[in-house]
């Protein structure tokens, strides 16, 4: 990637971080802000589900973005110092394995949230 034409680890971390992130829409990043604006709201499960649910970006999903994607810049930085085979093998391991993670939390026997929410329409498909 772009630690091979020379633009360095850093500037290649940024970009593996970037990218999935571009190509789905940021579509993770987002509900991972939700959760953290609902959760950090300290309100009654309702109520935070209310939170979680608007279109706006609280403190606490703000903070929950810039950790998680400045710890996954770091982690792919410091993975392809070890070179760029090393760095890229890390970081698509990586993507699959979170992949994975989908599997674990759809198969049967693991119920949805809500009956009305996303989640419903894979709950227990595995």
């Amino acid at each position: 990637g772009m630690v091979v034409v020379g633009a360095g680890t850093l500037l290649g971390a940024v970009v593996a971080v970037a990218v999935p992130a571009l190509l789905t829409r940021a579509l993770h990043l987002d509900g991972l802000a939700d959760v953290a604006d609902g959760l950090g709201s300290g309100k009654p499960a309702e109520e935070a589900l209310r939170i979680m649910k608007r279109s706006d970006i609280g403190p606490f999903g703000v903070v929950a973005l810039v950790l998680v994607l400045s710890g996954q810049t770091a982690a792919a930085h410091a993975l392809f110092g070890h070179g760029w085979a090393v760095g890229a093998v890390a970081v698509c391991l990586a993507h699959v394995t979170g992949r994975a993670a989908l599997i674990t939390a759809t198969r049967r026997g693991v119920p949805a949230a809500r009956p009305d929410g996303l989640g419903a329409m894979v709950a227990g498909t595995v």
